[in-house]
C-alpha cells in the first residue's frame, strides 16, 4: 500500500474512532470514508482493532515528534524540560487525543501487546527524553524525576479534564499548570 493511502485510511479512521468511539465505528464506514474497499483494510490491518493500533502508534509518533522539536529548540535545560512539558499538556487537553486514550484502554484490555507498543512509542520515550534533558542538573536521579514530573503532568486536573468533569485547560491555565508541576518537580518553592 502506498503512503497516501495509508494516510488516508489512518485519517478516516481516527475521525471515525474520535467521533463515535470503537464501538460505534466500523471498517466499512472507514472504507467509504477514506475511499478505498473494505479487503484494502483487512488485508493491511487485520481488524477493527489493528486499525485503531495503527491510528495510536501514528498519534504517538506525532506527539514525540513535537515533544523532540520543543526540546531541540535552544535554551536552558529548564527552558528545553518546560516547552516540552507543555507541549505535552497542550496535547493531554486536545479532545482527539483523550478520546484515542480512552480507546487504547479497551484495545490495551483485549491485547496487552498493542498496549505495550503504544506505551514504548509514547510514554515511555517522553520518559526518556526528560530524563535526558533533567541529566545535567539531576545526574543520576534524572529517570526519577522525570517519572514523577510526568506522573504530576498528567495527575489530578488531567483526569477531570479526561473524565469531562471539567473543560480543557485554558492557554494560561496549562501554562500554571506547567510551571506549578515543574516547580514541584523540580524542588523550587
Amino acid at each position: 500500500m502506498n503512503e497516501m493511502k495509508r494516510e488516508q485510511i489512518l485519517i478516516a479512521a481516527q475521525a471515525s474512532l474520535v467521533r463515535f468511539g470503537l464501538k460505534g465505528s466500523s471498517v466499512e464506514a472507514i472504507a467509504k470514508a477514506a475511499g478505498v474497499s473494505k479487503v484494502t483494510i483487512y488485508k493491511h490491518f487485520n481488524n477493527l482493532d489493528g486499525l485503531a493500533a495503527a491510528v495510536m502508534s501514528r498519534a504517538a509518533e506525532g506527539l514525540y515528534a513535537d515533544l523532540r522539536r520543543a526540546a531541540d529548540a535552544p535554551g536552558t535545560p529548564r527552558q528545553q524540560v518546560e516547552r516540552v512539558c507543555l507541549a505535552l499538556v497542550q496535547e493531554i487537553n486536545r479532545e482527539t487525543l483523550q478520546a484515542l486514550e480512552r480507546i487504547l484502554y479497551e484495545v490495551a484490555l483485549q491485547d496487552p501487546d498493542t498496549g505495550r507498543r503504544i506505551f514504548e512509542l509514547g510514554p515511555q520515550r517522553t520518559l526518556t527524553l526528560l530524563a535526558s534533558l533533567l541529566q545535567e542538573t539531576h545526574g543520576s536521579r534524572a529517570r526519577s524525576v522525570a517519572e514523577k514530573l510526568m506522573a504530576l503532568l498528567r495527575g489530578g486536573e488531567q483526569y477531570r479534564v479526561w473524565l469531562s468533569v471539567r473543560p480543557p485547560l485554558s492557554p494560561e491555565e496549562q501554562r500554571r499548570y506547567v510551571q506549578d508541576c515543574l516547580d514541584w518537580a523540580l524542588g523550587i518553592e
